[in-house]
């Protein structure tokens, strides 16, 4: 049910509250429901899905299930967003948020993607955060 909620719930505040609830669970199926409550954010536009999506990856850095390191991954090399000044920072923001959570995990994976984006990113915050979440990776 809550899977079901963080993914399809039409009310926000719901979204966020199974969100906040699925990340207290280690379960694989929690993993997956937030994953999915991540892709599904786009049914809501603007601030709202960027919140959502935003949650959904700092509930998956916390959850320290490798399963989540893949998304992750992807979501720290998106390239920039084209547009309007507003959709490029909620792009630089999620990344930011990806680059953050990596730093929960101990893989090649995680690590080769943090050290790809403090060389290539083009935004300073990203640099740091990819730089912070290196030193702080568990050893």
């Amino acid at each position: 049910a809550l899977c079901q909620a963080a993914a399809s719930d039409t009310a926000p505040r719901c979204r966020m509250a199974a969100i906040n609830t699925l990340r207290q669970y280690r379960d694989p199926r929690a993993i997956e429901g937030l994953k999915e409550a991540y892709y599904r954010a786009s049914s809501f536009h603007g601030e709202q899905a960027t919140v959502l999506r935003r949650l959904a990856l700092t509930a998956l850095g916390e959850s320290r299930d490798e399963a989540a390191v893949e998304l992750l991954v992807k979501v720290l090399r998106e390239p920039p967003a084209e547009g309007p000044d507003v959709d490029r920072d909620a792009r630089v923001q999620e990344r930011i948020v990806a680059a953050r959570a990596l730093g929960h995990y101990q893989s090649y994976q995680a690590v080769s993607a943090l050290v790809e984006a403090m060389g290539r990113a083009e935004d300073v915050g990203l640099q740091r955060v990819s730089h912070e979440s290196l030193v702080t990776i568990p050893r």
